[in-house]
């Protein structure tokens, strides 16, 4: 039995990648990317720490503002660092279509239990 610790006669060699390798990022987009999701997050803090500059907490203005940074970030996150920019387009599309039916169960489920209801 192989190990899979060890580089032998089982490993994938690096020229049935199809240039994968080389397209695959260097630490410096990963820094970049971390001092934007960095900057989204203070800004998060900012809105929550300031929630008059936008209308106070609850008001249209103050969720929308968390709700951007928020996909933001998370767009971010799973668009680099987990790869959907470099991976197969079938297995991003399927990563897309999985979160935008999560948000719509998601969002079903709130009006079922009238959430946005007023009073």
């Amino acid at each position: 039995m192989a190990n899979p610790t060890h580089y032998g006669e089982d490993s994938v060699s690096t020229a049935v990648l199809d240039g994968a390798e080389d397209a695959y990022p260097r630490n410096r987009l990963y820094v970049q990317i971390a001092i934007v999701l960095a900057v989204l997050t203070a800004l998060e803090v900012m809105v929550h720490s300031f929630p008059g500059v936008f209308g106070g907490m609850g008001s249209p203005g103050y969720v929308a503002a968390l709700l951007i940074t928020m996909f933001a970030k998370f767009w971010a996150v799973g668009y680099f660092f987990m790869h959907l920019k470099w991976d197969n387009k079938v297995l991003t599309r399927l990563f897309y279509t999985g979160f935008i039916l999560a948000v719509f169960v998601y969002v079903a489920l709130m009006l079922m239990m009238n959430v946005f209801s007023q009073g």
